[in-house]
């Protein structure tokens, strides 16, 4: 079981004691951010799907500004946080390693202290901030805690009750942070819930059947022998049981309804108290969750739209001003780093890759760049996204898990130099894995090579100038190692 502990951001105090308090800002404000591992645009009411699964996030998008085609920045936990919490790209998360350390997650990430940082952005302006997070990845030692003077991190306890993970426990420290502030202050709060990705080892009884499961998906997969692999549930996932793919399909359903059912309960209690109408909030699905479409069976790590389509809806607060609206262009998860700094009245980051979307979303100005970009999958290569196609370029036998390249290839020979390139055109069939690929003209291929290539090649500059220090990662270590050399 898991323990939830305090840490407090030592370097992000002594920061907000040295920046003081934004003496122009209106007082009371907030921003809070809330990401959801796991969940898919298109299993969403607002997305279209055929289950009232979120009728609060449905209430909320109608509130503010709804974004239709919203693409992840990687279809995996760590690196989607890194570029959510940065602003860009997810590949600048990625440590440059030597050739003796074997890459895992542990060596392979770390946000770079370098970077720009969402959170450090609203502490320079003198706004309280803090982090809840459910899940032990999400932590100082992959570099997340940075600008968060106040940093709640998972850990491993045999104490831990049900009630301390999920959206129920990090509302609970979330709530109690809030109420100790002063009414005056204004703050900002990244809320982290892992709740999706534990409905396969932890489900909920009420919500596991609350959806009959489909006639039509009543196959049963089959079972693979390792955490992560392609065309087969992942053992770690499996429940052990005949159950179809339907059955799994209608226990995530009801798990999304369970999370947003208490989301709501959130929502009416920061109403009682006086803290919901000048809160900007955005809701964002951090990645998605595949059942076969990709090649993955309850799990994320391909760059289709099955793992990177996901909502993302912006309710403001009474002091931000823009009419509520449905947003078509596709936008990126880095693109919300920017876009809540400038409904905070502050200029984004000259670093941050992402867009700020205020004046686009309010109409005074339109978006500049329309495409999306993801990387950081399984399988080494990236996705640029425009409004109809998706163009996915990958290197699948380049994966740091031999298991899943087998999977994918079928057998144990070299194929790291073998390139797969799918173009998906959403006009002529909806579905969400890129499997197969469609016949286009290709002038529409060809931009978003162009663009896909320009976007990787800025994301790499960004990140051998960040990453320019050994992967051993914070400075204090660093210069430690160099001092011996």
């Amino acid at each position: 079981m898991r323990h939830c502990a305090w840490l407090l951001g030592l370097l992000a105090l002594v920061s907000s004691a040295a920046c003081g308090r934004d003496g122009g800002s209106v007082g009371g404000r907030g921003v809070l951010l809330i990401v959801v591992d796991g969940l898919r645009a298109d299993h969403t009411g607002s997305g279209g799907y055929d289950r009232e699964t979120t009728p609060i996030l449905d209430t909320l998008g109608r509130q503010g500004a709804r974004f239709e085609l919203a693409f992840a920045a990687a279809p995996r936990m760590v690196p989607s946080h890194a570029a959510l919490l940065t602003g860009c790209d997810s590949t600048v998360a990625r440590r440059i390693l030597p050739p003796e350390v074997t890459p895992n997650q542990l060596t392979t990430w770390r946000v770079p202290d370098d970077a720009p940082s969402l959170a450090q952005e609203f502490l320079r302006h003198g706004w309280a901030t803090a982090a809840f997070v459910d899940d032990p990845a999400i932590s100082p030692t992959f570099g997340f805690a940075r600008g968060f003077a106040e940093f709640m991190a998972c850990e491993i306890d045999d104490e831990t009750e049900p009630r301390d993970l999920g959206v129920s426990g990090v509302s609970e420290h979330f709530e109690q942070w809030l109420k100790n502030l002063p009414r005056a202050e204004n703050w900002f709060a990244y809320l982290h819930l892992h709740d999706l990705e534990r409905t396969w080892s932890e489900p909920a009884t009420q919500w596991d059947t609350f959806f009959p499961a489909r006639p039509e998906l009543a196959v049963l997969p089959p079972i693979g022998v390792g955490s992560h692999t392609f065309f087969a549930l992942p053992r770690s996932r499996w429940r052990g049981s005949a159950r179809t793919l339907g059955e799994y399909e209608a226990s995530y359903d009801g798990a999304v309804r369970h999370l947003d059912r208490e989301l709501g309960r959130l929502f009416a209690r920061m109403k009682q108290v006086g803290r919901f109408d000048d809160v900007t909030i955005c809701l964002v699905g951090a990645y998605g969750m595949s059942f076969g479409e990709s090649g993955l069976y309850l799990d994320s790590g391909t760059l289709s739209d099955a793992d990177l389509h996901v909502p993302w809806v912006l309710r403001p607060g009474k002091s931000v001003a823009f009419t509520p609206r449905v947003y078509e262009s596709p936008v990126g998860l880095v693109d919300v780093a920017p876009t809540l700094l400038a409904c905070a009245g502050f200029a984004p980051d000259g670093e941050m890759h992402g867009e700020a979307l205020l004046d686009a979303i309010s109409g005074s100005a339109s978006a500049s760049r329309g495409f999306a970009f993801a990387s950081s999958g399984y399988q080494e290569g990236w996705a640029a996204f425009d409004r109809s196609h998706c163009l996915e370029r990958v290197w699948p036998g380049r994966s740091d898990s031999l298991d899943l390249v087998r999977s994918w290839f079928g057998d144990d020979a070299d194929h790291r130099d073998e390139v797969r390139e799918v173009f998906h055109d959403r006009s002529a069939s909806r579905t969400r894995g890129h499997l197969q690929g469609a016949a286009v003209g290709p002038e529409a291929r060809a931009e978003l090579a162009a663009q896909g290539e320009q976007w990787f090649q800025r994301a790499e500059r960004a990140r051998q100038r960040w990453q320019s220090r050994t992967w051993l990662g914070p400075t204090s270590a660093t210069e430690g190692s160099e001092a011996k050399q």
